[in-house]
């Protein structure tokens, strides 16, 4: 009924009079509609129809149909605004790169921590200065692309992962004690080495009136041990 309607335009059918309804209308004629009206919306290859029944046998005038083409271009003009308003709405809060949440929805969901329960891992990509400096910013653009898939990957249902800077990325994921938060990282660390790069993981969990500010710079203190330590790891934050 789409293609037909963006095919041949507004019309009317059912209730020609020696004319039995086609296939596609059958359904409509069996559940006991006499007259369908059709109006296309929007384009041809994404827009719809705009139908309006009635069990009455009726020939609809042409200004009853051209009231239904304004609603219909009214209609399709307040869909495209929701379109484009959702469009924005994205990228305003995920990164344009790996399509990852940003900063705005990161602070958004650690103001939701629970102390005890909510684990941060800060996660830095190992050498990816010398990536960009050797081989230029589109490979390092594709590095933290497949790298932020693979992450993705290896966290569990629910588990969220965000970039919040260049290389720096942190997974907020809910965990019954310290050392499930661990295994997480390690999965994470194994993750990255199967694309062929590393990357240094710092763990921690929200103390009791403690901000998730505070909280994230003790999972970046851990994870700037790492580095020092040789990186390719994970820490977790003191207690």
């Amino acid at each position: 009924m789409v293609a037909r309607a963006h095919r041949h335009g507004s019309g009317y059918t059912l209730g020609e009079q020696g004319h039995p309804p086609t296939e596609e209308y059958r359904p409509l004629a069996d559940a006991g509609v006499r007259t369908l009206v059709a109006v296309p919306v929007g384009p041809p290859d994404g827009g719809g129809v705009l139908l309006v029944a009635d069990e009455r046998l009726l020939r609809p005038d042409p200004t009853t149909v051209n009231l239904m083409e304004l609603l219909a271009g009214q209609a399709w003009t307040c869909l495209d605004r929701l379109r484009t308003l959702a469009r924005l709405r994205e990228q305003a809060s995920s990164d344009p790169l790996t399509g990852l949440g940003h900063t705005g929805p990161f602070g958004q969901r650690i103001a939701r921590a629970t102390p005890g329960r909510t684990a941060l891992l800060a996660i830095d990509v190992d050498g990816f200065k010398a990536v960009n400096d050797t081989y230029g910013h589109q490979a390092g653009d594709r590095l933290l692309v497949g790298l932020a898939r693979a992450l993705e990957a290896a966290l569990r249902q629910g588990d969220e992962l965000y970039r919040i800077g260049g290389d720096e990325f942190v997974a907020v994921i809910e965990v019954n004690r310290p050392e499930e938060a661990i295994r997480i990282g390690e999965r994470l660390a194994e993750a990255a080495r199967v694309t062929g790069r590393t990357i240094s993981v710092g763990v921690a969990l929200p103390r009791p009136g403690e901000s998730p500010e505070q909280t994230l710079r003790r999972a970046d203190q851990a994870l700037y041990v790492v580095k020092r330590q040789g990186r390719d790891g994970v820490r977790l934050a003191a207690a």
